[in-house]
């Protein structure tokens, strides 16, 4: 995506403007005038001086207006222009390049989205965490679109809150099996550090750690899981008997029984 000289200024000039917070919008094809427009919106997100959010209103009514989002835009006001795993994972949801103008630096760039890796795969709550591992699994190495769950960061701490993995498996296409019975594929559901609820999923993946979607380095073991923990990189494990001890369910999708 090659970006005018006149349009990068703009953008500089706009997010130079908008610090300490960052400025958002939208590049978009016009239909109606073939042209290519940069139209700014508010950046509506709780924290805007780290993140951005644009109202999906916005977006729709581009559609609507019969034009077409192009990419997405937003400003680093202190940081260079690269992405950060958050801007990672926001692309790779959206499906959309993103461009990112640093305020600091001056400077404009335009990234793309990516495959993220099962294994080594940064985390970002709610887009790249624990559950998201497991619907890219399932989709990947199986052909099992699972679907989505809205989750608050941390909602396992609220003891009056929902339990979300308990109350939603069922509707995921999961059912209980037993313990006893653990194969390749399944789900493990336990608790996980200080929690109220059952907050976490383990991909159990047996003695055969390599993945058919992905090539990774040897993983040996007769009992290994992947998994992505809590603010670290995803990573295939070997399943011990605490880790065991800690689970309270072992699921099996209704497509494998």
């Amino acid at each position: 995506m090659n970006l005018s000289d006149e349009l990068q200024r703009k953008l500089i000039d706009i997010a130079v403007k908008s610090v300490p917070r960052e400025m958002c919008g939208l590049l978009i094809y016009s239909a109606k005038t073939d042209e290519i427009v940069f139209k700014e919106v508010p950046n509506i997100h709780p924290k805007p001086m780290e993140f951005f959010r644009i109202d999906a209103r916005v977006i729709a009514a581009v559609s609507i207006a019969g034009d077409s989002v192009l990419a997405y835009v937003h400003s680093h006001p202190h940081t260079s222009s690269s992405p950060s795993a958050d801007d990672v994972a926001d692309m790779n949801l959206h499906g959309k390049p993103f461009i990112i103008v640093s305020a600091r630096d001056r400077q404009v760039s335009v990234w793309y989205p990516t495959t993220v890796p099962l294994v080594g795969r940064q985390y970002v709550h709610g887009k790249q965490d624990c559950y998201t591992i497991v619907q890219d699994y399932y989709q990947r190495e199986l052909g099992i679109s699972l679907p989505n769950f809205e989750r608050a960061d941390k909602w396992w701490e609220n003891a009056e809150g929902e339990s979300l993995y308990v109350e939603n498996f069922r509707a995921a296409g999961f059912v209980p099996v037993e313990p006893s019975d653990l194969r390749r594929n399944d789900v493990l559901l336990c608790y996980w550090g200080a929690t109220q609820h059952v907050n976490h999923a383990l991909i159990y993946l047996g003695s055969d750690g390599s993945l058919k979607s992905e090539e990774t380095t040897p993983c040996l073991g007769a009992q290994l899981y992947l998994h992505h923990p809590y603010g670290a990189l995803s990573v295939r494990c070997l399943l011990g008997k605490s880790r065991l001890e800690s689970c309270a369910y072992v699921l099996r999708h209704r497509s494998l029984l």
